[in-house]
Formats: structure tokens, sequence, C-alpha cells
């Protein structure tokens, strides 16, 4: 492409309404001099990342073709003067040091958004590499009240129940549930308390240990059933001896 075809970036307006093109243009160019130096200023990048995932800045801008980015990813590895001339793993990296790599997970997705306007297709803006329950669970946490969010960042309840408290368009019997296991929750002191409190509240009481087995023996092959067998009668076997 000669540069006589090259989009301009532009050097943006701090001034124009936030979700808009100048603006857009302007959280560019603070990002990109945040991303340079970003092991010195990674509370910089966390808050202009957070800024730009709010309003999804990047669907504002175009790459040099003028075409309009479809995903952060996207915007990341284009080079400057148009995208970051970075990597989505790195600005994560740098996040989980910053944050914690609970807190980097749940930065670091968010809600697929529907077609629209600037993107013209509905996708992920970003989001860590994970399969699709992960990615349904982290953003459900995302929905949940900040003391679950708070709890799941320091690693006090685990990931499967903290999903439970973020359900999309509660009842008001849920929301009710939600906001008192949330309360609750901020007293705990540990993953097990934690769990046990929200199911508890939620009337989903926690599995025993021998359901969570079965709920693994149910997904097992068959030649793994038989490998089971096995190991599990020489358990029994050594259990039996006086």
């Amino acid at each position: 492409m000669t540069e006589s075809f090259r989009f301009d970036a532009g050097v943006g307006d701090r001034n124009s309404p936030i979700e808009s093109e100048p603006y857009a243009q302007r959280w560019r160019i603070d990002l990109q001099a945040a991303v340079e130096h970003l092991s010195i200023y990674p509370s910089k990048v966390h808050s202009l990342y957070e800024l730009g995932t709010s309003y999804r800045l990047w669907t504002f801008l175009k790459n040099a073709s003028g075409k309009a980015f479809s995903s952060f990813s996207e915007f990341c590895v284009t080079p400057k003067p148009h995208g970051l001339g970075s990597n989505e793993t790195t600005i994560r990296a740098a996040l989980e040091d910053y944050l914690g790599k609970r807190g980097a997970q749940l930065e670091t997705v968010a809600e697929p958004r529907p077609a629209n306007q600037y993107t013209g297709s509905a996708t992920d803006h970003n989001g860590p590499k994970q399969n699709t329950g992960t990615l349904r669970r982290l953003r459900a946490i995302n929905r949940a009240p900040e003391a679950v969010r708070e709890a799941y960042r320091d690693g006090r309840i685990s990931q499967t129940v903290a999903a439970q408290l973020g359900p999309k368009n509660p009842t008001p019997g849920q929301a009710a549930k939600i906001a008192e296991a949330a309360s609750a929750i901020r007293k705990t002191k540990n993953r097990r308390e934690s769990n046990r409190t929200a199911l508890n509240i939620l009337g989903r009481p926690e599995r025993t240990r021998v359901e969570r087995a079965m709920s693994n023996v149910r997904r097992m092959t068959e030649s793994e059933l038989y490998d089971f067998e096995d190991l599990f009668n020489a358990h029994m076997q050594s259990r039996r001896r006086p």
C-alpha cells in the first residue's frame, strides 16, 4: 500500500464526547505511550485499559486501510500509529503482575457485544484464550456484587460458586439471596467457608466428596473406568487389612 492511500491515525481531542472517534484517537495515543513503558507504569495501562473496555473505544478507530477494528486483539497487534504495536499477551502479563492473575482474568474478559455500526460483527472484544465454560463463568462473576469479585480476586471463593452469584436478569428473590450471600462473604476467611456460605444461602448445599467423585467417574471413558476399578479395588483391599 502506498503512503497516499494510508488513513491518518489522527491526534484526537480529549474534550470530545467520550464515545467518539476524536476521543478514541486521544485515548489510543495515551495508551500507546503507557504500553511503551508498561513495566514502569502498569497502573496507567490498567486505568486506560479499563476506560477503553468500558466504552469499547477501539471500535471507533480504524486501521491504515480505513477499516474499523473488530477486536481488541486486532487493535493490539496492529503497528503504530494505528494500533498499539504490541500484543495482548504482553499487556495481560503486566496486568497479572499488577492485579494478580485472578484480577487480570476479570479485567480482560467482557460480555460479547452484538453487531453495531462500528465493528460490523458480533465478536468478543478481547478475552484470554480460554474455553467457553471458563469465559461464561468469568462474565458471570463480573456481573456479581463487588464483594464476590473481590473474594474471587483474593482466592477466597471458587470460580464455579462465584459465577452462580452473577446470573443474567435475576428475579427479585434471586437478587435478595445474592445480596445476602455477598454480605456474608465479606466476613468469610477462606475459600471453603465462602463456598459453603454462598451455596447454603442460594439453597444449593455443597456437594459431598462422594458426589464430586461420582461426577468425575461419570465422565470417564470405558478404559479409564477399568483402570479406576482396579485402583479402587486395590485401595479397598488395603483398607480392609488389619
